[in-house]
């Protein structure tokens, strides 16, 4: 597949460890962990993935999993459309 800019989009994540995002993504997580997500009502179409998600604790992950990673914005709006 081929992202906006035509390249060849693979889905492989840049998070690297030591990423200086880390300490970002931990407080994240903390802080998501605190909240108590409701049922979705429709899908969440993750920039991680570019994919639809109904599960709740999926959901949490992959938002804090776009702290780090590559993110799929192009892909994702294709999904949504």
């Amino acid at each position: 597949m081929e992202d906006e800019a035509g390249t060849e989009d693979t889905g492989d994540e840049t998070g690297m460890a030591g990423d200086p995002c880390d300490p970002a993504a931990d407080a994240l997580d903390e802080m998501l962990g605190r909240l108590d997500f409701h049922p979705m009502a429709a899908p969440v179409i993750s920039n991680v993935e570019a994919d639809a998600n109904f599960d709740r604790e999926r959901v949490r992950g992959l938002l804090v999993r776009q702290v780090t990673s590559r993110v799929r914005w192009w892909s994702s709006v294709k999904k949504a459309v």
